[in-house]
């Protein structure tokens, strides 16, 4: 019998009646690997302050002038750019980190 854990993952499954089988994914779903996610993530926030950092170096001035609501776009332009671009895989910040950590996670000893 199968139970899932809060149905928060419904991913993950235990065994009832072998508690200390370690979890293992359901070969019904093939979703990403939840670190891999989380380094992507971060490389889209690192990407993300990357562009405002940019974005700063422009000189102010114009024709028409800025507003609070242009701003404000650009910001959630560059969230979202930032976003899609960390999904796109090709800047290699995100594997390096899952890289990493998934080694850490993998060192004999534990």
């Amino acid at each position: 019998m199968e139970i899932f854990l809060n149905n928060q993952y419904p991913e993950l499954k235990i065994d009832k009646n072998n508690p200390s089988q370690p979890l293992e994914k359901n070969p019904g779903r093939e979703d990403k690997d939840p670190l891999l996610e989380a380094c992507q993530e971060f490389e889209s926030i690192f990407l993300y302050y990357m562009f405002k950092a940019m974005r700063g170096t422009v000189p102010e001035g114009g024709l028409i002038p800025r507003g609070m609501g242009e701003e404000v776009f650009e910001g959630m332009l560059d969230e979202e750019v930032a976003r899609k671009a960390s999904k796109n895989d090709d800047y290699g910040l995100a594997r390096l980190l899952y890289d990493q950590l998934n080694r850490i996670n993998l060192e004999p000893g534990d």
